[in-house]
């Protein structure tokens, strides 16, 4: 195996668990009837690093590492980053709003589905459930991210 497909594994493998870390804490926070201040308090930190670490994905289209646009792959990072960084972490009211269940689940669904699909395709082979959903699940995932954004 090549050092960059290696590093690619690593990466991918490492923002699945981060935003499943992510979704799974929100899920259990909406099932203890918690605020979503309270779930802010508990996925906060994954979330800002899992959304910044998104920013290496130009990187990586740059140098080639993926066949991915610069371009397309700036404003898919761009975004969610402004988003993530612009208000929720700066502004308190985001955080005990809750739209951020609408941000937090959809886009964290969608999230570990894009990051196990690279994976599997690194490793040569995805199961046709990840597939369906990897090119299905945007229809129901970007509506609602959106309004929860």
């Amino acid at each position: 195996m090549k050092a960059m497909t290696a590093y690619l594994l690593i990466y991918n493998a490492t923002c699945a668990m981060a935003w499943s870390v992510c979704v799974a804490r929100t899920v259990a926070s909406l099932v203890g009837g918690e605020s979503a201040g309270d779930v802010y308090s508990r996925v906060g930190l994954v979330l800002m690093v899992a959304q910044t670490a998104m920013l290496l994905e130009i990187l990586h289209s740059l140098l080639g590492l993926v066949p991915s646009p610069v371009g397309t792959v700036a404003i898919q990072v761009l975004c969610p980053i402004f988003v993530v960084w612009g208000h929720l972490f700066w502004v308190p009211e985001c955080q005990q709003h809750w739209s951020l269940f609408l941000l937090l689940l959809p886009c964290g669904v969608m999230e570990i589905v894009r990051y196990a699909f690279y994976v599997c395709s690194l490793l040569g082979t995805v199961p046709y459930p990840l597939f369906y959903l990897r090119y299905s699940l945007f229809m129901v995932s970007y509506p609602l991210g959106t309004a929860g954004q």
